[in-house]
């Protein structure tokens, strides 16, 4: 099989399809595996195995890639920023005790719109022959059965799951379980991680669980903006690339 690297778009189902991809990987890093990548600090302890971060990781090794609307990802990582405001937590560039709701705008909106660099860095691996699957959030909302049957597929998995196998991870990873995890780490979205199962503090949002179109239809004055106002001008053509229509 194949054992690859995890990455994706913030808010976009990354920690799930790592954790779909743990179910199915070693339990252990083999002995002869090698990240053929960069990746900062990273130390190869069990709980980080597979792979999972949200920047672009190089070399030639197999890339599982996530992605979600943009503008939706913005506002969900917009969230979880200002949950965290006022809170003792040391950020990389900046202290969320001493953050405001415009300074937490401005690092959600500048993670989302590098996700989108690390995006295209990607479809050019891809296009040079580095195997890369790309899952598309809204194409496996409905249908999680369906992101594990590819990533199955895509991991050289032979023979696939059975029923049972495939219900069996479908159980571990359903997202009222995962709500469950991330209330148990504490209500810090940053200061708080089990590595056992990659949840956060404020994780999932139970009031409206993360469903394609919630956020664009409760905030469509934003989305207006990012149609009209040219500040905004780069997340609208992230959108366009991405294969979103405004």
């Amino acid at each position: 099989m194949i054992i690859p690297l995890c990455s994706g778009m913030e808010r976009s189902a990354s920690t799930l399809t790592w954790q779909i991809t743990k179910c199915l990987a070693p339990i252990s890093r083999p002995l002869n595996w090698e990240p053929g990548c960069e990746v900062k600090e990273w130390t190869g302890h069990p709980q980080d195995w597979p792979i999972k971060r949200h920047m672009y990781m190089s070399g030639k090794r197999a890339v599982i890639y996530t992605y979600r609307h943009p503008i939706e990802a913005f506002l969900s990582l917009r969230r979880c920023f200002k949950s965290d405001i006022g809170k003792k937590i040391e950020g990389d560039e900046y202290s969320f005790e001493q953050l405001t709701a415009q300074e937490a705008d401005i690092h959600a909106m500048r993670c989302i719109l590098e996700a989108g660099d690390v995006y295209n860095q990607y479809k050019r691996d891809r296009d040079s022959g580095r195997p890369i699957l790309f899952l598309k959030y809204e194409d496996y909302y409905h249908h999680p059965e369906r992101r594990i049957r590819d990533i199955v597929i895509f991991l050289l998995i032979y023979p696939g799951l059975k029923d049972n196998e495939i219900n069996q991870i479908l159980e571990y990873t359903d997202i009222k379980k995962n709500a469950i995890r991330a209330d148990s780490v504490g209500d810090s979205f940053h200061g708080n991680l089990d590595e056992s199962h990659g949840m956060q503090g404020q994780h999932i949002n139970t009031k409206t669980w993360g469903k394609p179109g919630a956020a664009l239809k409760k905030y469509a004055a934003f989305v207006d903006q990012v149609i009209n106002d040219q500040s905004l001008t780069p997340l609208k053509k992230m959108c366009e690339n991405l294969g979103y229509e405004l």
